[in-house]
């Protein structure tokens, strides 16, 4: 009888010392799953000092003493390609601005166009360009680049800048090489 009592008793402590570890473990990760939930929807619901801020930025501004950044804002246009093409044909003079790299520009570009990346145009473009009032119409490559080198012209005190957005969607002719 002793020999039948031995393993009964020493199966089932090692059996309940297994299933209590996987219990334990599986408490544990519930618990720290519920903390976690519980944290991110703390910090997800917070509302940010920065919403009603850029809601009012796209408000007009009633009180602005000078009108510049609502006409700077009125002047700085997207333009399609056909609308770009035709803006040329009707211009006695204009500058188009490619604000990719060298080796974009080198691979495709507008036949005339003169190239300042869009990194150097805050340090390049009033030595490049330096008549403000002159018709210049910007591109890249798809379109971002060419949208921040306009507004840091606008910055810098252009007036006739349209960002013409990206060489990938101009359906005209092109050349490439040096």
């Amino acid at each position: 009888m002793i020999r039948v009592i031995r393993p009964l008793v020493s199966r089932p402590l090692v059996y309940l010392d297994t299933r209590l570890g996987v219990r334990l473990r599986i408490l544990l990760i519930t618990i720290l799953m519920c903390f976690a939930l519980a944290l991110g929807a703390c910090t997800g619901n917070m509302p940010t000092a920065d919403v009603p801020q850029e809601s009012n930025d796209a408000l007009p501004d009633e009180g602005s003493e000078s009108g510049v950044g609502d006409e700077r804002e009125a002047r700085k246009v997207k333009v399609s390609p056909q609308e770009a093409m035709q803006m040329m044909s009707e211009a006695n003079s204009y500058l188009l601005l490619d604000v990719r790299t060298e080796e974009e520009y080198l691979e495709i570009r507008i036949e005339g166009s003169l190239l300042v990346p869009d990194y150097e145009v805050r340090a390049r473009i009033e030595a490049e360009v330096p008549n403000k009032d002159e018709l210049v119409l910007v591109y890249c490559r798809s379109g971002r680049r060419s949208a921040e080198a306009a507004e840091t012209m606008l910055e810098l005190g252009y007036t006739n800048v349209y960002d013409m957005g990206g060489i990938i969607d101009w359906p005209y002719e092109t050349t490439s090489g040096p």
